[in-house]
């Protein structure tokens, strides 16, 4: 990881992904510490598979491109959590760079856990929010009374726009990727289990006509940053975060990940560091 991070580049900000893939071993009966991980359809017709899952943080490059570095890819023990060694991974990078990174999460780590785990580590992030979410205003302002303080003030339904408040901001732009998108922006929110840590919440919502079901979609990030960006920049930003599942996904990924069957944790852990020594190579020769 040291050697990984002396190599990013000195006048470009920090940009981090955090993600979390599961390796299926339903017949390495023999394997130790499998566990149960989400992924497609595989057992029963469930989206779970046994096997291993791996936690990843790696540097993206904040101009175009789709690899990325990885500086920490380690196997998800069955006493931890996704939540738990993505936390811990965070810290480590965090402790080495030489200034506060902007991390990327997708929707699994946009909840209240990992919002506590993370709350004390140097970093912006945000984090995609599943549609299905609830969060809360803050408490209005009143006097004090007997009793205990209220925590938490009107519902905030993602999927129910009844319930959301004026935004403090709304913008049009026209994407060169995705054609013309809304983006709207509330500030102080909160999840229930974490009423001391505020949020910005973030709208984009793809315009025009004949868009997929999967298109039309709303896409909602939960913000934490130490000095708020402009609107106009959220949907090129997040869109970089994909760059770790093209890492996930590419054909060495599956030779040295998902087609080597090793017979152990400790080999497997060895063809990951190789794996990534390769994207370092690939770096400076770039």
């Amino acid at each position: 990881m040291k050697l990984y991070i002396k190599e990013l580049p000195k006048n470009e900000p920090i940009i981090l992904a955090g993600d979390h893939r599961a390796y299926p071993r339903l017949y390495a009966d023999t394997l130790k510490d499998r566990t149960f991980e989400h992924r497609a359809k595989v057992i029963s017709g469930k989206p779970i598979t046994l096997g291993h899952g791996y936690s990843t943080i790696a540097w993206i490059r904040e101009v175009e491109g789709s690899w990325a570095l990885p500086l920490r890819h380690e196997r998800i023990t069955s006493h931890n959590s996704p939540m738990t060694k993505a936390a811990f991974q965070l810290r480590q990078v965090c402790h080495h760079l030489p200034r506060r990174p902007l991390s990327l999460w997708d929707s699994e780590y946009g909840c209240a856990p990992f919002l506590k785990l993370t709350a004390d580590i140097p970093a912006d992030k945000i984090m995609g929010l599943r549609p299905n979410r609830c969060l809360w205003t803050a408490p209005p302002a009143t006097e004090a009374k007997r009793g205990r303080p209220r925590k938490h003030g009107e519902k905030f339904q993602l999927s129910d726009p009844e319930t959301w408040p004026t935004p403090v901001e709304i913008l049009e732009i026209e994407d060169p990727k995705w054609g013309l998108i809304e983006i709207k922006h509330w500030t102080n929110l909160h999840f229930r289990e974490a009423a001391d840590l505020p949020m910005d919440i973030i709208l984009i919502q793809r315009k025009g006509m004949k868009l997929s079901a999967d298109a039309a979609k709303p896409i909602w990030l939960a913000c934490q940053l130490e000095q708020m960006l402009p609107l106009q920049e959220f949907c090129p930003l997040y869109q970089r975060r994909l760059n770790i599942d093209h890492w996930n996904r590419s054909r060495f990924a599956k030779i040295t990940l998902d087609f080597t069957q090793t017979f152990n944790s400790r080999t497997r852990a060895i063809w990951s560091r190789f794996y990534a020594s390769t994207d370092l190579a690939v770096m400076a020769g770039s």
